[in-house]
C-alpha cells in the first residue's frame, strides 16, 4: 500500500509542475486568440490588442 501512495504523490507534483510551467504561455495565447477573434490585431512587441480606427474621407 504504501508503494500506491507514492507513486499519487508523485503524480500530484509532477501535475503541479506541469500546469505551473505551461499557464504563461496558455494565458499568453488565450489573450492572443481573443483579440483577433474580436478583430483586432495583436502586437508582440508590446504584447497588446490593437485596434485601428479607419480613416475617414
Amino acid at each position: 500500500m504504501p508503494r500506491n501512495r507514492w507513486v499519487y504523490i508523485g503524480s500530484a507534483i509532477g501535475t503541479v509542475l506541469f500546469v505551473a510551467i505551461l499557464a504563461p504561455y496558455c494565458g499568453r495565447w488565450w489573450r492572443m486568440d481573443k483579440c483577433l477573434d474580436s478583430g483586432g490585431a495583436w502586437d508582440d512587441p508590446t504584447g497588446q490588442c490593437v485596434f485601428k480606427t479607419p480613416a475617414g474621407p
